[in-house]
């Protein structure tokens, strides 16, 4: 009987378990009642529904109405499908029988968190435009997400080469592109060397005065790091794995043998300069010895550098085995949630790039509040089988506020890359911004500040804003009191 007990129990706990302790998917976050419970749903066929659904086996084009019990105030939508077929949606108000466009965009993949202005609804109409085959649009919650104030980093990747004339940066970009930006990574600051050694870049005391300019021009202060990347090594270009070890050999030769050394040069570049930190994008370490020597170098930095200055390291989800002993030594975690594809072959879709991304590192133990999410300002192809990485700047106007995907893009040199190829377009960093604000992490992150485009282009058809750094600031304002 001692031993029949614990069994009993055990099996008991087991079947209440799972009958009553499914955990919630907690995959966003908002404080605030789902308004879509209490309203009714209809069909495009006229059927009243008991929850909100949508399914067709042919692919067809189909709607469901949800009506209000009285007018609520809304500004975001969080709509799930059964699968990833949906390829082209949009969320109307209906409004004296006429469908005001709210939002529109590609995919739901799982979870879709669709953010627009703050708006007044008696009726909301989610249409279904295309899909690839049949579709099961099986969930809806509705939220007016209320505003909140708390810090929140905008980090943006800055080439040091793009910005030695802030004359020539205000006229192609705009000045005001800064104006939600609280840290700046100077990407190619300097390389460092097996000796311990660092290359620094000689324009970057260029590129801080700049930054100091506009400080003063916008009446803030960024948070401003110094990139290390890795020198020269003999590589591998034929195997990419070889050439990564390759590549953390030489990184490895110089944090190890010749940390104190290293730490020395840092420190000096960071006082030198009058800047506030060190920032590390090694990519990529596949072995658990270099892991290792990467934490203790972090944490002997930490040290030497003081509190007052920081600590940036750049990690993917899928290549992310930072020793937790390392955690406390790091103050922002750059999560590159991009050039990762899903079913489509489109990189840094929603989910898996924000929740999904994000999970990976929770899970292992980082702090939530020091994780920003990585925003791609480029688009990759969708096929054609070649790297290639195309500039948001150059096909803005061609994509507009709602659109992500390119067939095409033309050079000013008369060039043409005939390749489908998926951005993030204005809406998509809006959203991914939002969710990153009411999820509680410390903020995104741009790669790069220079793909663009300026600051006050918008779309002629209806006056949205065009610029990707815009659309952050829409976001935040959105959210911060």
């Amino acid at each position: 009987m001692k031993k029949s007990i614990p069994i009993l129990l055990i099996i008991v706990i087991s079947i209440v378990c799972l009958a009553g302790c499914v955990p919630e998917i907690k995959d966003y976050n908002i404080d605030a009642p789902d308004l879509s419970i209490g309203a009714t749903f209809r069909d495009d066929s006229g059927i009243d529904l008991g929850s909100f659904k949508l399914k067709r086996n042919n692919g067809a084009k189909g709607y469901v109405d949800v009506t209000f019990p009285s007018p609520k105030v809304i500004n975001t939508v969080v709509l799930r499908e059964q699968g990833y077929n949906i390829s082209d949606f949009a969320i109307y108000n209906i409004s004296n029988g006429k469908e005001e466009l709210l939002y529109r965009q590609d995919g739901i993949d799982g979870m879709r968190y669709c953010v627009f202005d703050t708006v007044s609804v008696s009726k909301l109409r989610v249409k279904v435009l295309a899909s690839y085959g049949g579709y099961n649009l099986n969930g809806i919650s509705i939220y007016e997400a209320p505003k909140e104030e708390r810090d929140f980093s905008v980090t943006t990747y800055l080439h040091i080469d793009r910005f030695l004339s802030l004359e020539d940066y205000d006229r192609d970009f705009g000045i005001e592109s800064f104006s939600s930006i609280t840290d700046v990574i100077l990407f190619d600051a300097a390389t460092l060397r097996v000796d311990g050694t660092l290359d620094v870049n000689p324009n970057i005391a260029v590129a801080v005065r700049n930054l100091r300019e506009v400080e003063k021009r916008l009446q803030k202060k960024f948070t401003i790091y110094a990139c290390i990347l890795n020198g020269k090594y003999n590589g591998d270009p034929d195997n990419w794995n070889n050439d990564m070890n390759l590549k953390s050999a030489h990184y490895a030769k110089a944090m190890r043998d010749n940390s104190e050394k290293l730490i020395d040069e840092i420190n000096t570049l960071i006082d030198r300069m009058g800047i506030n930190g060190a920032a590390f994008d090694w990519e990529y370490i596949l072995k658990n010895e270099y892991w290792n020597v990467f934490a203790d170098f972090l944490i002997a930095l930490d040290d030497a550098i003081g509190e007052e200055n920081k600590i940036s390291i750049a990690l993917s989800d899928w290549s992310n085995k930072l020793p937790e002993r390392a955690f406390d030594a790091v103050d922002s975690v750059e999560i590159m949630a991009y050039d990762l594809f899903d079913s489509r072959k489109n990189h840094s879709n929603f989910y898996d790039c924000t929740y999904k991304a994000v999970t990976e590192f929770v899970d292992r133990g980082f702090p939530i509040e020091k994780l920003n999410l990585g925003l791609p300002f480029y688009a990759r192809e969708t096929e054609g089988g070649e790297a290639l990485w195309f500039e948001y700047r150059l096909e803005a106007e061609k994509l507009g506020y709602f659109g992500n995907s390119s067939d095409y893009v033309e050079y000013g040199n008369g060039q043409i890359y005939a390749f489908t190829h998926y951005y993030n377009g204005a809406q998509m960093i809006r959203d991914k911004t939002a969710w990153a604000y009411d999820y509680g992490l410390k903020g995104v992150m741009v790669w790069n500040h220079t793909c663009d485009t300026r600051y006050d282009l918008t779309e002629k058809s209806t006056g949205k804003p065009l610029s990707l750094f815009r659309a952050i600031s829409d976001a935040i304002a959105s959210r911060k009191k």
